[in-house]
């Protein structure tokens, strides 16, 4: 395969926002603008672009998969990371652009 059989189905942001206490204790805020329910839990799997992605960012897959369904490939344009350290812990807000092709 190669990349004049790939088309561009379109591009999504995922987001997750959380706080780490202590340097081990995890809190999510919010994923993908959602506030996050630990019982309601949608666990995705995309081979190939997980890899670099943190754990919590890997949680807010799902909307990648709910927007383009049909699409052959995926791919990281860009992964951010923004901390702002508090006494005792940081807020951390990731944010990834996902792009989706489909085979023409």
């Amino acid at each position: 395969m190669s990349l004049s059989e790939l088309e561009v189905a379109g591009e999504t942001e995922i987001t997750v926002s959380y706080y780490k206490y202590l340097g081990f204790i995890n809190s999510i805020n919010e994923i993908n603008g959602i506030p996050y329910d630990q019982f309601n839990i949608y666990h995705t799997s995309i081979e190939g672009i997980s890899f670099g992605l943190d754990s919590n960012l890997k949680k807010a897959l799902g909307k990648v998969i709910d927007e383009y369904p049909k699409a052959a490939f995926y791919y990281v344009i860009y992964h951010r990371k923004n901390v702002t350290p508090f006494m005792f812990g940081k807020e951390i807000k990731e944010t990834a652009l996902i792009r989706a092709y489909t085979i023409k």
